[in-house]
């Protein structure tokens, strides 16, 4: 073999080698097309500035008794403020934890009941799902609270259809879905590979959705605080999702 030859070899193996990086770096990674936003104005996507609009980070699966404490610790040291999508039958368990929430002037909203599937539900099963009302039968509940007005849905695994558009009009309510999600869930991963995959593939005006209940909660604090001041370096700004049209209160 040739010298020629072997440095073309050696060229090809590090290549190859980059393809297979940049694939584990983004794996998971999915973003939403504007084709799916056009087509459901009613739902909110993201900023409608997508060159200089802010980045807003919300989480979804709390709240975690253990992983959603050190998430909010990080937001108010950086002057960020997050929203929260709730899982109701985790949140008796964590009753101080959604206080912690509410008081650092963070949003939530409800991710349903048990995180079972929204689509094509049953009326009287998509009911329950969707209302966060019922909590008071069990609980102080949370989303009685004015700072929680109108209702913010978001559906398990951004799964919807035309009947959760209908229930939330009955609700009054808003359902906000994301334009990037990291699969921050995904096994084997560490908080080096996550704050990589939210400063590669972060654009503004993003609604980025994260998993504070999911299995790897614990490493978005260190990754949380490994990006932003990345995410700064570059220019982008974070908003308030009650910034956003149909979200305020």
């Amino acid at each position: 073999m040739n010298s020629a030859m072997r440095n073309g070899l050696i060229k090809f193996a590090k290549f190859s080698d980059l393809l297979s990086d940049l694939g584990r770096v983004n794996h998971g990674v999915r973003r939403t097309i504007s084709v799916l936003e056009n087509a459901f104005p009613t739902m909110t996507w993201g900023d409608p500035d997508r060159k200089t609009g802010p980045v807003y980070l919300t989480f979804d699966d709390g709240p975690d008794p253990e992983n959603t404490v050190p998430i909010l610790e990080v937001l108010e040291k950086h002057g960020i403020q997050g929203c929260f999508f709730l899982l109701g039958d985790r949140i008796p368990a964590a009753p101080e934890v959604v206080d912690r929430i509410l008081s650092g002037g963070h949003r939530i909203g409800y991710h349903g009941m048990t995180h079972k599937t929204w689509w094509f539900q049953s009326p009287t099963r998509l009911g329950i799902e969707t209302d966060p009302m019922l909590l008071s039968k069990m609980m102080d509940n949370p989303f009685e609270d004015v700072r929680t007005q109108p209702l913010l849905l978001r559906p398990p695994f951004g799964r919807f259809d035309l009947t959760l558009l209908e229930r939330a009009r009955q609700l009054g309510a808003h359902v906000v879905m994301y334009r990037l999600v990291i699969g921050d869930w995904i096994e084997d991963q560490d908080a080096d590979r996550i704050s990589g995959k939210l400063l590669l593939n972060t654009r503004p005006g993003d609604i980025v959705v994260l998993h504070d209940g999911g299995s790897n909660g614990h490493l978005l604090a260190d990754a949380l605080e490994r990006v932003i001041p990345l995410w700064k370096m570059k220019g982008y700004t974070f908003g308030d999702i009650n910034q956003l049209e149909g979200v305020a209160a």
